[in-house]
């Protein structure tokens, strides 16, 4: 098997810090700088490639140049103004996100982490108001079917389902809030932590969302219907493949209200053990 790690000798200082960096141990440090000797081990979490001061090490085809550059990074006091300032955006506008945002948002959920960097994780993006509305009413159909079916166990969350589809009756859709988007997150028969995974990345998803001015909504009640309407089934229809399992949902859209101010919760609770 040919090596996907590829040395710039003339660059590496043998300063050793790709080596023990390396959480799967492949990398071992040599008199004419670092080898690669299990290559069927790499995880190909790029952690030689970020953390060569030099720009010394290729890996699985990516090059120093290729990457984004490290800095500059959003301030402490920038980060923490963007986590007050995120809301749940509960009424949006009815037109689309533009596609270049909807996408660059979605880029950056990409890059969040994954248990064992299994990256596991597929997005059934509903990317414009036409495809969503599309889905909404299959939705709403497949759980109206699914509920009313002869000789159905009683479920946890009937009583909540049937009331929103009463709401969804009389023109009022609850559940996904007339959002022109949604965001499902599916976990994948190799990911390692099937249950973080999923809320990691979609945390990412809802802070780019902020940081571009679009609005985003934790969408348990999709959860709920998507779990009691087999929408597995549905998203399998958008192209999911059938052996990923949705988890979560975010819906997304532009905010019809823009908050004039961030909200300070105060000092975390949590201990701090010294």
């Amino acid at each position: 098997m040919s090596s996907p790690f590829l040395l710039d000798a003339a660059r590496c200082v043998r300063c050793g810090a790709c080596v023990e960096d390396c959480v799967a141990g492949v990398l071992k440090s040599t008199p004419d700088g670092p080898i690669m000797q299990t290559p069927e081990d790499c995880m190909n979490c790029f952690h030689c490639l970020a953390v060569c001061p030099k720009a010394a090490i290729s890996i699985h085809g990516r090059a120093p140049g290729d990457a984004p550059p490290a800095h500059p990074l959003p301030t402490p006091e920038a980060f923490a103004r963007l986590a007050r300032y995120r809301r749940s955006a509960r009424v949006f506008l009815p037109n689309d996100v533009p596609p270049e945002t909807l996408r660059r948002i979605v880029d950056t959920a990409w890059q969040a982490p994954t248990g064992v960097n299994a990256r596991g994780l597929f997005f059934a993006v509903l990317a414009t108001r036409t495809a969503m509305d599309r889905f909404r009413h299959n939705l709403y159909a497949r759980l109206d079917d699914a509920l009313s079916r002869p000789g159905k166990e009683p479920g946890e969350h009937d009583e909540t389902l049937m009331e929103l589809l009463a709401d969804w009756r009389g023109g009022t859709d609850v559940i996904f809030r007339n959002a022109p988007h949604m965001v499902v997150a599916c976990a994948g028969p190799q990911a390692f932590c099937r249950d973080a995974d999923p809320f990691i990345a979609l945390a990412y998803l809802e802070l780019a969302a902020a940081a571009e001015g679009v609005g985003a909504l934790w969408c348990g009640l999709a959860a709920m219907a998507l779990a009691a309407a087999d929408g597995q089934a549905l998203l399998e229809e958008l192209g999911v493949p059938a052996d990923y399992t949705p988890s979560y949902a975010m819906m997304l859209g532009m905010p019809k209200y823009i908050y004039a101010r961030g909200v300070d919760r105060g000092p975390a609770n949590a201990v701090f053990v010294t």
